[in-house]
């Protein structure tokens, strides 16, 4: 039978974990992918093609911001993951927690 206490504890566990991992998130990877942002925009804004692939200063007047730019960041982001998750890295990954078999040569 599962408690109260129990459940609480879980519970408790779980945000322990969650806030080490937005801490290692916030620390870590927020600086790498600023720093990627950046060096592909700036990249694009040299390259004429690329250049209208890039948001507009058009802000949305109740958020102040641009969801266009939101949206162009979040794309440039799942590039990135999807780079990554056809790596070989990403394979030796998995292989390393035992989430894909080795390839036997004989």
């Amino acid at each position: 039978m599962i408690t109260v206490y129990d459940s609480y504890h879980k519970l408790y566990k779980f945000r322990k974990a969650c806030d080490r991992e937005k801490r290692f998130i916030t620390e870590k990877l927020f600086p790498m992918f600023s720093e990627y942002v950046k060096q592909t925009m700036n990249e694009m804004r040299e390259d004429i093609t690329a250049k209208k692939w890039l948001p507009e200063k058009n802000y949305c007047k109740p958020c102040r911001k641009s969801h266009k730019a939101e949206e162009f960041f979040s794309s440039l982001l799942d590039i990135a993951t999807a780079e990554f998750m056809s790596s070989k890295e990403y394979l030796k990954l998995l292989k390393e927690f035992g989430l894909a078999e080795e390839h036997k040569v004989e």
